[in-house]
């Protein structure tokens, strides 16, 4: 007759969860946890991997959310930074302050979001030497991007 597995009781199986908790803290190992807890090392192996998995999530769903405030507050800033040089540009007042702001701000929200991580590019050793390079579309983005900096420099310079 085969063997039937029981199905685990959530309750049971949340208590379980907070004991593993604790025993981790005093220092047990899993064959001692699985002998106060009267269950085999593999339900305790079991539920200590749902447990990391449900902290990794928590920890994953946390970081993005104060990664999305703070880009929040830094675009924020630069609408204020754009229209603060909007309202000198048409006083006459310079606007080089204002240009290094928003260069400060483009470069934080670059670091937030990696988009200034490195970038690898793969070589292949055939006679072509072919190299794969960004898609044509980010090229076009990161020229009009850096021809809007170098815009807002020239004319802060001026």
């Amino acid at each position: 007759m085969p063997v039937q597995h029981r199905k685990s009781n959530p309750l049971h199986q949340a208590q379980r969860l907070s004991q593993i908790e604790r025993f981790i803290l005093l220092g047990l190992s899993l064959d001692e946890m699985a002998e106060r807890l009267e269950v085999s090392k593999k339900t305790v192996q079991r539920d200590l991997k749902t447990r990391i998995e449900e902290w990794s999530n928590d920890i994953e769903r946390s970081t993005a959310a104060y990664r999305q405030s703070i880009l929040s507050e830094l675009g924020r800033l630069y609408a204020e930074m754009t229209k603060d040089t909007t309202t000198a540009r048409a006083q006459g007042e310079s606007t080089y302050q204002y240009g290094h702001a928003r260069i400060e701000i483009l470069r934080m929200i670059g670091k937030i979001t990696g988009a200034e991580a490195p970038v690898k590019i793969d070589v292949a050793l055939n006679v072509e030497n072919m190299v794969r390079l960004l898609p044509e579309s980010e090229l076009l983005r990161i020229h009009n991007r850096t021809a809007l900096v170098d815009a807002q420099i020239m004319e802060a310079a001026a």
